[in-house]
């Protein structure tokens, strides 16, 4: 949403708001360049605030003392809160509890730094040294959503959080923790997919009314065509890309999307998936930058690109982000040593990941199945229609997909990529100078041996997992420290 690098010499200065970036003195305020996004500024009696969000600033007439609480409850639009209080060289930042983009915090130099990009935020810091405990937690569990980064000295801001930026110091407040919605029972007559739908499409709608090219990210599984049907409902022109699976599952593939394409009158790009390799991809320049992201970035990337090429307007992309978590029976489930937040972790983490990959290309991303009112719809539905997805089954069923678009012949997965770019891969080339052994991090040499033992025995999912952490690890590390 924004790239903010703010000189606490400057929090009390004159700034110049006229536009984006705002200004005053060596400080600047970038925002976001995208027709999904509003700004405005206001004064009050002891500072200033900047708004910036999916709608104009909700709280316009709330009083400042006020505003953090209302702006954590808010789940109607993705937003941030900069309020600068001039007594004490204070900036409070309050998220609202819809988001996808990321947002990184570091302190140094006589500054701090609030920024969607990761190397922005590593700028800020004296010296980049890495994390040792969270590097071990990457390696072990991936991505989470968790305050502290690889990196020592930058930390996220989360969806309905609040941060206390000093010079000395960064408080941060977590999401206070939700009250859960309980299952229910169906009333008479109750038609839950289409409520379902309904609720899907208007977690975007005004996303996708103000967009000058809107585009679903449409795999051919459940999630993704739930939300290709949803924004069909709200009848605007509409585009769709997927990465498409070789031989028969691609072919399987193919045929699934097709009748999304055909039902939702989308039109639609592909990518053929193996056509890039995950690991060979992390040499590439801006593919070490950011810990968050996509497995297969190189693939959407061009993908992606495809695209623009044909409509150069393209500036919002809708994913199926969080349909999983959606039917959890745990649906807060989290780590014990994540943040709160009012849905599964794991949705909300992928949703950032993707934010990345999507605003480094400029365009906007929008994942309504995170959407707090869907989240708890899904929640409040009996257990029987949650069971094996039957939700997003049914609603499709209701949209008018065949029989056997519901129960394909194969499983359509993508670890076959990577098993194959791991068996062209040079692991010990790779390792041979590295960021993780020079720091202690994990044990190099034991998953090399796996790795070699693998090109006889092939590459478990569970290797392959971990051989991608540790590759992505040491390759964001090497851009830094």
């Amino acid at each position: 949403m924004l790239s903010a690098s703010i000189y606490f010499a400057d929090i009390g200065a004159n700034w110049e708001i006229s536009g984006s970036p705002l200004t005053a003195g060596q400080s600047g305020i970038e925002i976001f360049r995208s027709s999904q996004l509003s700004w405005s500024t206001r004064k009050f009696d002891t500072g200033w605030l900047l708004w910036i969000g999916e709608v104009p600033d909700p709280f316009e007439q709330t009083d400042v003392a006020k505003l953090p609480e209302a702006c954590r409850n808010f789940d109607a639009a993705e937003g941030i809160y900069l309020i600068f209080r001039e007594a004490g060289q204070l900036v409070e930042m309050v998220r609202t509890c819809a988001g996808n983009c990321p947002i990184y915090l570091a302190r140094g130099r006589e500054r701090f730094i609030a920024t969607w990009r990761f190397e922005e935020a590593v700028s800020a810091l004296d010296r980049a040294v890495p994390d040792v405990l969270m590097c071990q937690r990457y390696i072990a569990d991936g991505m989470n959503q968790v305050r502290d980064q690889i990196i020592a000295g930058v930390q996220m801001l989360w969806p309905a959080e609040r941060a206390l930026v000093r010079e000395a110091s960064i408080e941060f407040e977590q999401m206070p923790s939700p009250l859960a919605v309980m299952s229910a029972q169906f009333a008479d007559r109750a038609v839950a997919t289409e409520e379902f739908l309904r609720l899907v499409a208007e977690a975007m709608s005004e996303n996708v009314a103000r967009a000058n090219g809107a585009l679903v990210e449409l795999s051919g599984g459940l999630d993704s065509s739930c939300v290709a049907f949803a924004a069909a409902l709200l009848e605007c022109p509409l585009n769709s890309c997927g990465v498409i699976h070789t031989g028969p599952v691609g072919a399987q593939q193919s045929g699934r999307r097709n009748e999304i394409v055909e039902l939702c009158r989308l039109r639609d790009f592909t990518y053929p998936a193996a056509k890039d390799l995950t690991y060979q991809s992390l040499a590439l320049p801006g593919f070490g930058i950011t810990p968050f992201d996509e497995m297969y970035r190189l693939q959407c990337s061009n993908l992606l690109e495809v695209v623009r090429n044909e409509i150069p307007e393209l500036d919002l992309v809708l994913t199926g982000m969080g349909g999983d978590e959606l039917v959890k029976d745990n649906a807060l489930y989290r780590a014990e040593y994540e943040v709160a937040g009012y849905t599964s972790s794991s949705a909300v983490v992928a949703a950032a990941c993707r934010s990345d990959l999507f605003m480094r290309l400029g365009i906007w991303p929008k994942s309504p199945l995170i959407s707090k009112p869907v989240v708890d719809f899904c929640r409040a539905l009996p257990g029987k229609i949650r069971e094996d997805r039957q939700i997003h089954k049914l609603a499709l069923v209701r949209a008018g997909v065949s029989d056997a678009f519901l129960f394909p012949r194969y499983y359509e997965h993508f670890g076959y990529v990577s098993d194959l770019s791991a068996r062209n891969f040079d692991f010990d080339d790779y390792f041979s100078t590295s960021a993780i052994h020079d720091w202690r991090i994990y044990d190099i040499d034991a998953v090399l041996h796996k790795a070699r033992e693998a090109t006889l025995y092939g590459f478990t999912p569970e290797l392959r997992t971990t051989l991608f952490f540790l590759c992505k690890l040491e390759a964001v590390l090497r851009s830094y420290v």
